[in-house]
């Protein structure tokens, strides 16, 4: 049985109220906010000691992610991710959008989903939908974008996340949810020593201002291969040129179905994350990640600023979390060779991505 709970989450500074929605079952509670439709925490129970862990960093305060630039467990949008000069054209028409990281858009602009209030509902499946309503040109977007977002706990151990939306023009929309795990805990530290595994034999090159430059380039014999289990912390200080581009790993890896090992619910395996410090029942958190988006990006939190103050008094900083966002290719619209993130005006976009937990003993 899912529990769920509404309270207050203060005030932001326009004087609008947000809220905090719980669901809850036996083994894994979920916090979400309608500021960002943002995950703010999932805290899972031990099968040793039945305390609970928190294993995705964030804020104690609204006021704390009005001010956060890291996007810490927020839905972005309209287009999550990179477009190349915050320019696109989509058949004749031309469109700018601003431009916030690097030359570049980034994650819908400087006032994207993640910086909006949504509206949250409790559904009758013990779900918790939030929607938010796009105005035409919106941050430069064409057509009115009606989104949803909705959050469930399936099997007592995973969180499953719906993407829908609809537009009554032609647009591009690529949805994503950017919360970063340590799966140690929040509080814990770097997430070096986490151990990774990627269904994925390609990734997209980035250019020196971390946006896709076209190129797909195999992982085989390269710091990127994640086919088989390596210490996120391994490689990743090693001189290959695209790290160095991305200041560490902060790049799209395609999805290949050929390489997933599983499937939940119809969604092939993209990614497994698996803690590997020692703690005294002798089991590792594992997270697998089950999406029907085409890419995942995969960014060890490089710019996470040093010593911001998160929830309880955790001190962050970079690398203090991994985010694995399952999505369209950063700057797809600008590239015809990748899937095409054109959502037809009253067509339906629908993607789903399930993050599935479970202990494995050491």
């Amino acid at each position: 049985m899912i529990k769920k709970e509404i309270r207050s989450f203060g005030k932001l500074q326009d004087g609008r109220e947000a809220s905090l929605y719980t669901l809850s079952s036996e083994n894994i509670t979920v916090r979400i906010s309608d500021y960002g439709a943002t995950v703010v925490a999932i805290m899972l129970k031990s099968p040793c000691s039945g305390e609970y862990k928190d294993v995705v960093l964030g804020f104690d305060s609204i006021g704390e992610y009005e001010r956060d630039s890291s996007c810490f467990g927020s839905v972005c949008g309209r287009f999550a991710n990179r477009i190349k000069n915050g320019h696109f054209k989509l058949d004749a028409n031309e469109y700018s959008l601003s431009i916030n990281n690097n030359g570049n858009h980034l994650h819908g602009g400087f006032e994207g989903f993640h910086k909006k209030l949504w509206k949250a509902e409790f559904s009758s499946n013990d779900s918790l939908s939030l929607s938010y309503v796009s105005p035409d040109m919106e941050e430069g977007y064409p057509g009115k974008l009606e989104a949803q977002v909705t959050y469930s706990i399936i099997d007592d151990s995973s969180l499953s996340i719906e993407y829908k939306a609809i537009s009554d023009r032609d647009t591009i929309v690529n949805l994503t949810n950017h919360s970063y795990f340590n799966l140690s805990g929040h509080s814990s530290g770097n997430i070096l020593s986490h151990s990774l595994i990627l269904s994925s034999g390609s990734y997209t090159r980035i250019d020196e201002t971390g946006c896709p430059d076209g190129e797909i380039l195999p992982v085989t014999d390269t710091p990127f291969d994640f086919r088989n289990p390596h210490l996120i912390g391994e490689r990743i200080n090693d001189s290959h040129p695209q790290l160095i581009a991305g200041h560490g790993y902060d790049h799209n890896f395609i999805i290949e179905i050929e390489n997933s090992k599983s499937s939940v619910q119809g969604l092939p395996l993209a990614a497994t994350l698996i803690e590997n410090n020692g703690n005294r029942c002798k089991t590792s958190l594992v997270m697998s990640v089950y999406t029907d988006k085409p890419g995942i990006q995969l960014y060890t939190g490089n710019f996470i600023p040093s010593g911001i103050c998160g929830k309880s008094g955790a001190k962050y900083g970079p690398r203090h979390g991994v985010c694995l966002e399952t999505q369209h290719f950063p700057d797809s619209i600008n590239h015809p060779h990748f899937p095409s993130p054109v959502l037809r005006a009253f067509q339906k976009y629908s993607f789903r991505t399930i993050y599935q937990f479970s202990h494995i003993e050491r």
